[in-house]
This record gives structure tokens, sequence and C-alpha cells, in this order.
């Protein structure tokens, strides 16, 4: 009886101290917020899809008066918010198709999906370019 009783007390102490320890919860969200320098303003929104995958969604109020044609400028995620180099696997320009409203540079929501975690994204920076000419960035914040 004493050995079960024993054998009891072991399990619950394994099981109490397994249980206190939480997994780690991934990233569900972030966001990056554009009017560091002024000249654009509006937000992208990461939002967590799966081990692989994150939506993002990037509404912009104004900035893009400088050209009329959208395929002028980049959206990227880099390191170093502003030097023009990037890491090709966070380029978002491709994926981010969006028409520019005259007058006002306005755009429309731009919706993409990407084969990147979330979690990723800690420490980079959201960057708008145009002639290797940074425009605007923004801190990516985890939430």
């Amino acid at each position: 009886m004493k050995k079960y009783t024993f054998i009891l007390l072991l399990l619950t102490i394994f099981i109490k101290i397994i249980s206190s320890f939480e997994p780690d919860v991934p990233v569900k969200f972030a966001r990056a917020k554009f009017g560091v320098l002024g000249l654009i303003s509006g937000t992208m929104y990461f939002k967590y899809m799966d081990f692989s995958k994150t939506k993002v969604i990037a509404q912009f109020h104004k900035g893009f008066t400088i050209s009329s044609n959208a395929s002028d400028y980049k959206i990227r995620l880099v390191r170093r918010p502003l030097c023009p180099s990037f890491i090709s696997q966070y380029d978002l320009t491709s994926e981010l198709n969006y028409k520019i409203f005259e007058p006002c540079g306005s755009t429309t929501k731009m919706v993409g999906v990407f084969d990147f975690e979330i979690n990723e994204l800690e420490d980079l920076f959201a960057q708008i370019s145009m002639n290797h000419q940074v425009l605007d960035y923004a801190e990516i914040v985890m939430h």
C-alpha cells in the first residue's frame, strides 16, 4: 500500500510540474503604423494564419503622390528602416497589388498572404520606397 501511495504522490507532483509550464503561444497579430517621416500615413496589419503563413492587410491614406504609377513603389520588410537593402523573402510588393487614387494619393485596401511566420517579423520595419529612396517606414509592433 505504501508503494502505491508513493507512486501516486510522485505522479501527482510530476503532473503539477508539467502543467505549470505553459506552451509558447505564437504571436497572433502585429501592426506597423506609418508616418515617421510624414510622407505616408496608413497602417499595415499582420495576422497569424498558421505556422508558415501570415496575412498582410494594408491601408494607406495619403502619400502616394510622387508618381501615379503604382509599380514605382516598393513595400518591403527590412532590418534597418532607412536602408534601401532588403531580404527578398520580405518583399511584399508583388502580392500587395493596389490602385492609387488621385489627387490625394490614397490607396485601396491591400491584402496578401505570405510564406513566413509572424514571429519572424520581430525587430523588423515595414518600409515604402521608390527608386531606392525611402519614403517612409514603420516599426512592426507585436501584439
